[in-house]
């Protein structure tokens, strides 16, 4: 007995014993009841939705030519253009403008405009090296994650200008400068690659000298060039990938117990799982090499004890350390965002840097001033063309 009354049919039987088309009838008029519901709701929500889509679409798409206006209450901080871009004297038609791509000594310069995604319209410029493409994404949308949301912010007509190198291996990049125009949010971002004389690894900086990435307090490495924001699959935060040089010492940041090591080495190099004392916060610290004898289940560990040494990762992954946080809930594994446990704080640069950083930065603004009058260009000949 499970405590729930039958109601009996009118005709004196259960519904078992009514004729099958009975019971089919009453099935099929309860699902029609449910489906017409949700088509109600459906379009109850469907004008606020067109409304939203038809709101955002007419304030992207209006002249690019306007100012581009300053949001600093959303991003803090941020390098926003107030001015007009060299764009804005005669690309009205974006979808027209051809890849930019040329050669500035030993650097090369590459002006795309986003069509499906950034990704793609790399590929689109760059067929024949796809690896450099996806390294170039990859480089780019770490920086913009602190910035922009790119999931959702980062949209068709965009325009993104990049100062590179390449590396080493054909999948591998240098990216020296970043200019990225979102039609959306009415912003232009920049970020520009720059090594301080007291720091032993480069950072990315905007134009007013505010490293784009914020600093994790008491992380596990000391120098690292930049931290790239990892996501889960529903789009959020589960931990950072710290770029760094191979065989940078990587420390405990709080008083840990180590639970497990080395239970993945052949994906993630090696590893340490452990729990920060009295939080209940679990870290996990993959791409590992050199791990200390000290590193064992069970093991107590002071705060700032030595535990390893960042790995060197297989070709085409660069040197990182990846570093991961979580609780357990009766559910599974919560992941945390390190950036809201440790805490972060903005960084700008240091003294004695800012005369050379105004050359770098004066060099580079060059390369988008240059790829931007190439494109326009490139759209004057095609319009002198057409019949």
């Amino acid at each position: 007995m499970n405590g729930r009354v039958k109601r009996p049919h009118p005709s004196g039987k259960t519904m078992r014993e009514l004729p099958d088309f009975t019971y089919r009838r009453r099935r099929a008029f309860w699902i029609v009841v449910v489906l017409g519901a949700l088509v109600v709701v459906g379009l109850s929500f469907a004008p606020h939705y067109v409304k939203s889509r038809i709101a955002a679409i007419e304030h992207a798409s209006p002249d690019i030519h306007a100012a581009v206006a300053k949001d600093s209450d959303a991003h803090p901080g941020a390098d926003e253009d107030t001015t007009q871009d060299a764009e804005s004297d005669g690309a009205d038609n974006l979808e027209t403008v051809p890849p930019i791509l040329y050669g500035r000594d030993e650097f090369f310069v590459l002006r795309v405009v986003v069509h499906r995604s950034l990704l793609g319209s790399l590929i689109d410029a760059m067929p024949d090296n796809v690896q450099l493409a996806r390294a170039l994404a990859s480089t780019t949308e770490g920086l913009l994650r602190f910035r922009m949301n790119t999931r959702t912010q980062m949209a068709p007509l965009d325009t993104a200008t990049f100062v590179f190198k390449e590396g080493d291996l054909k999948s591998s990049v240098r990216l020296y400068g970043l200019r990225y125009q979102s039609r959306l949010l009415s912003r232009t971002i920049r970020a520009y690659y720059y090594w301080e004389t007291d720091r032993r690894v480069p950072e990315y900086f905007d134009a007013s000298g505010e490293a784009i990435v914020p600093r994790i307090k008491q992380p596990p490495v000391a120098e690292y060039e930049r931290v790239d924001r990892r996501y889960s699959r529903k789009g959020r935060p589960s931990g950072v990938d710290f770029l760094t040089e191979a065989g940078v010492e990587v420390t405990t940041p709080f008083p840990a117990k180590v639970r497990r090591i080395n239970w993945r080495p052949k994906e993630e190099g090696r590893c340490v799982e452990m729990e920060y004392v009295g939080t209940g916060v679990f870290a996990r610290i993959t791409r590992l090499s050199s791990l200390s004898v000290k590193v064992n289940p069970g093991e107590e560990l002071a705060a700032g004890s030595v535990i390893a040494k960042v790995g060197d990762l297989r070709e085409g992954k660069g040197n990182g350390l990846r570093y991961e946080l979580f609780r357990e809930t009766d559910d599974g594994e919560a992941a945390l965002d390190p950036f809201d446990f440790h805490m972060a704080e903005p960084y700008h640069l240091s003294g004695g840097n800012e005369g050379m950083f105004a050359v770098v930065k004066q060099r580079l603004d060059l390369d988008f001033e240059e790829a931007e009058r190439r494109a326009l260009a490139a759209v004057a000949s095609e319009k002198a063309e057409t019949p």
